[in-house]
């Protein structure tokens, strides 16, 4: 039987592989998946976490820092919803490159969280793997991580 460990090394790997195997997205998907981060983060600074859920696939992952993976939209909302109440303020992000691989694609990008005061409380990077469901991107694994190190929520 395998561990956990080992189940999340071996989908690491496989997102890695993917990844390589990927060739740039053409135009139309690349503006497709700019735009679904978008409407994330319109979403998300507009308290929408049944929004936020809504663009991830019926089995989508978010693997957020420091915390069990969120499996599914019910899940997914209810991680937003707890990440809204304890960070109150906006999230900036920026999609800085996406490729695609049929029916699979992943965008990187970079983000910003600012305070309610307005100050900048976290920025880090994120990887998100979308995939191609009735001929729309939907994102489908979804992770980040923060430049300024160890955070508590």
């Amino acid at each position: 039987m395998f561990s956990r460990k080992q189940i999340s090394c071996a989908l690491a790997l496989a997102v890695v592989v993917a990844c390589l195997a990927a060739g740039p997205a053409s135009a139309d998907d690349a503006k497709d998946l700019t735009a679904a981060s978008d409407a994330w983060q319109a979403a998300y600074n507009g308290g929408d976490a049944a929004g936020v859920a809504a663009l991830y696939s019926e089995d989508g992952t978010v693997m957020a820092p420091n915390m069990e993976a969120a499996k599914g939209r019910k899940a997914i909302e209810a991680l937003i919803k707890m990440d809204m109440a304890q960070n109150p303020g906006k999230l900036a992000v920026k999609t800085v490159k996406t490729e695609t691989s049929g029916e699979l694609a992943f965008a990187t990008g970079t983000y910003t969280a600012t305070g309610a005061d307005g100050s900048t409380v976290d920025k880090g990077k994120w990887l998100t793997v979308f995939k191609k469901v009735k001929g729309k991107w939907m994102m489908h694994y979804d992770t980040w991580n923060s430049d300024l190190g160890m955070m508590k929520h």
